[in-house]
C-alpha cells in the first residue's frame, strides 16, 4: 500500500458536498478544541450522505481500497488561530473487539484559501515498523528519518494511510483548510507490515 500523496479526485463531484458544509456548517469542536470537526458518518447510520448518494458511491469507488465499503466519514475543518491535530494513531489491532481490523484512511482536500499558511499533514512511519513497544520513538531520528510533510494544494488531492501510521496536522498559522476523512477497514494480516 502507497503511505502519503496519492490520486486526485474530481473537484466537480466533491464541490456539492463544499457548499452544503460552507451553508450549513455542522462543525464542532474536537474535545482538544484544536480544530473543527462533524461525523458525517456512513449511508447506514447518519442522513447527511443521504444527500449525496452519487457522490457517496464515486467515493467508496475512488477511495484505497478501492470499492470496500466506508466505515466513516469526518469533516475536519482548520482555521488560523493555530489550529492543529497532534500526532497520533488510529489503529485498531490490539484494540478488543477490532482487533482483527486495519483501518485504512483516505483524507481529500476540499477546501485550501489562497492565503492559507500551515495545516499540512504530517506522516510519521508506522511504530509496527519500529520494533517492539519498548523501543519504539526512543530516538527522534527514527521518527525524523520516516517523516514526510504533504502539502495538499488542490481540491481533490488525497493522501492515504492506515491505523498503524503517526499521522497529524500541523498549525494552521494564515487562512483555512477544510478536508473530508474516509475510513475504510481491512482484515487484519501480519504481511501487511513487510516491506518489500
Amino acid at each position: 500500500m502507497i503511505t502519503g500523496k496519492h490520486k486526485r479526485l474530481d473537484p466537480s463531484k466533491l464541490q456539492p458536498l463544499i457548499d452544503d458544509v460552507l451553508d450549513n456548517n455542522g462543525l464542532q469542536y474536537h474535545g482538544s478544541g484544536a480544530h473543527q470537526q462533524w461525523l458525517t458518518g456512513n449511508m447506514e447510520n447518519g442522513t447527511f450522505w443521504k444527500k449525496y448518494p452519487e457522490l457517496y458511491e464515486y467515493l467508496k469507488k475512488n477511495t484505497y481500497p478501492y470499492d470496500l465499503p466506508i466505515a466513516d466519514t469526518w469533516l475536519k475543518f482548520y482555521n488560523a488561530n493555530n489550529e492543529l491535530m497532534g500526532l497520533h494513531q488510529d489503529r485498531q489491532k490490539n484494540n478488543p473487539p477490532h482487533d482483527d481490523i486495519i483501518i485504512i484512511t483516505t483524507t481529500i482536500l476540499l477546501m485550501r484559501s489562497p492565503d492559507a499558511q500551515g495545516g499540512y499533514l504530517i506522516l510519521a512511519g508506522d511504530s509496527f515498523e519500529t520494533g517492539p513497544p519498548e523501543k519504539r520513538f526512543k530516538d527522534t531520528r527514527d521518527i525524523s528519518s520516516r517523516l514526510k510533510i504533504i502539502n495538499l494544494k488542490k481540491v481533490g488531492e488525497t493522501a492515504i494511510w492506515n491505523g498503524h501510521t503517526v499521522h497529524g496536522v500541523s498549525e494552521m498559522t494564515k487562512g483555512q483548510r477544510l478536508a473530508l476523512v474516509v475510513i475504510k477497514n481491512i482484515k487484519y494480516d501480519e504481511g501487511y507490515f513487510i516491506n518489500g
